[in-house]
């Protein structure tokens, strides 16, 4: 059993993967599609975008708080002419109570999730095309979704759920309706629960040198028998890896011989347990996973019910077909701590 962990994670050194990492430009300083964290999306089809029950978490029916977003157009044998712009954004709730729940939905066939992942792609006409139209209105509060609910009073605000009108109300707006002027426009993303915004910029792994922490674990000593031994092998190849840059945020590939990088054994989703993509059927693939240095980046760690994860592993349509939907949804595995 050990020589088979150690043949899969040698392949593992040699897999084309590139890594995210906070950038060092200026704020708000984005190129055309940017890759970053936090703040409110850019949605590459910003007429188009998902309503109803797509926007809210499966579990406390709130609406999604946006993470991060990841410009990943494809390239080389991956390249068509419906991927030239192509997007993965990713929302969860804030609740540590609803991610916890969702390590039973996830493993689900039809689970209700509380962090969803959208992918959105087209070419230059479809690029050109929906930037020369007017935009979908944004919930006042959020700045995020689609804001299908008019204020009654202002007749402007507008909002994505009856919860963020709610708040928006108790907040300013009750104020705001009666002073601002009928030539005035209501300031979107009036919630300040956005967290902290960032560029990320992507550069190959292998462009740093492997950097081998002190051995903590004897490795050759462990043959991976127990779950103990596995969970024990699994984090060594992790902390071995980790270290050629400790400061990533993500990981990224499209190559089929590259996995995720998994904290431990235990909490790994079966190939069973990844379903085939609802609108073509296709097989989905790993293409992305969040590391837990995102959680400090925009500040989660602030008390005992803040969101904790070990790593999420985000697993895509591997045809990236069209689909039927402006934003396809892709799915999510969110390994947890807990199980270390």
């Amino acid at each position: 059993m050990r020589i088979e962990y150690e043949e899969e994670f040698d392949a593992e050194e040699h897999t084309p993967i590139k890594i995210g990492l906070k950038s060092k430009s200026p704020k708000h300083e984005w190129s055309l599609l940017p890759s970053k964290a936090g703040g409110t999306p850019i949605w590459l089809n910003p007429i188009d975008l998902p309503s109803g029950g797509s926007c809210l978490c499966g579990i406390c029916a709130r609406p999604l708080q946006f993470l991060l977003q990841i410009n990943a157009p494809l390239s080389g044998d991956d390249e068509s002419e419906s991927t030239y712009h192509r997007v993965l954004f990713v929302f969860m709730c804030t609740s540590m109570s609803c991610l916890l729940e969702d390590q039973v939905e996830q493993r689900k066939e039809k689970g209700s999730r509380s962090i969803k992942v959208f992918r959105c792609q087209g070419n230059n006409r479809f690029y050109s095309s929906v930037r020369d139209k007017p935009a979908a209105p944004l919930c006042s509060w959020c700045g995020t979704w689609r804001g299908d609910k008019v204020c009654s009073d202002s007749k402007r605000a507008r909002y994505c759920s009856k919860i963020h009108q709610a708040l928006h109300w108790i907040s300013t707006q009750k104020t705001q309706c009666r002073m601002i002027h009928p030539s005035e426009d209501i300031p979107k993303a009036a919630s300040n629960d956005a967290w902290p915004e960032f560029e990320i910029t992507c550069v190959h792994e292998s462009a740093f040198e492997t950097q081998m922490p002190n051995a903590s674990i004897n490795v050759s000593a462990l043959r991976g028998d127990t779950e103990d031994e596995r969970d024990a092998i699994s984090w060594a190849y992790y902390t071995r890896r980790l270290y050629r840059h400790r400061a990533q945020v993500l990981r990224y590939s499209r190559d089929s011989t590259c996995e995720p990088l998994w904290v431990m054994s235990r909490g790994r989703p079966s190939r069973a347990a990844i379903p085939k993509c609802s609108s073509c059927g296709s097989d989905r693939a790993f293409e992305f996973q969040i590391m837990r240095r995102l959680l400090h980046l925009i500040k989660m760690e602030n008390d005992s019910t803040s969101l904790d994860w070990a790593t999420i592993v985000v697993y895509t349509c591997q045809a990236s077909c069209d689909g039927s939907r402006s934003y396809e949804e892709e799915f999510p595995w969110v390994q947890l701590m807990s199980y270390a």
